[in-house]
């Protein structure tokens, strides 16, 4: 199988339904909520592949240096891994330095 962040060969084994752990010699070890993926597929098709690229490089600076957890919500995650550090896509976000705007947001229309 492929990694998702560096496309390399790699190990995908599936913790629970809905977390995977890939093991990379580039990109070591991380893990993954399905949920997550969902939001980053989504975060791709509306802000488009450079932008995507972004989220992807800064996936694997952290995921090279510590073990990492992608969660949907860092405050439930699906998954308890020792040692682990927990990143939502806002982190990798404001990481990257992205600036995005989301017509929905209550700051739109006010409170």
């Amino acid at each position: 199988m492929n990694c998702l962040i560096c496309k390399q060969n790699c190990s995908i084994t599936t913790i629970n339904p809905l977390v995977d752990k890939y093991e990379c010699t580039n990109c070591h070890t991380f893990y993954v909520e399905k949920g997550f993926l969902g939001q980053l597929e989504a975060f791709e098709t509306k802000y488009g592949k450079t932008k995507y690229q972004l989220i992807l490089n800064e996936m694997e600076k952290k995921s090279k240096n510590q073990i990492v957890v992608f969660v949907v919500d860092f405050e439930q995650p699906l998954v308890n891994i020792k040692d682990a550090i927990y990143l939502e896509l806002e982190d990798l976000v404001g990481l990257a330095h992205i600036k995005t705007f989301d017509i929905n947001s209550p700051l739109t229309y006010g409170s």
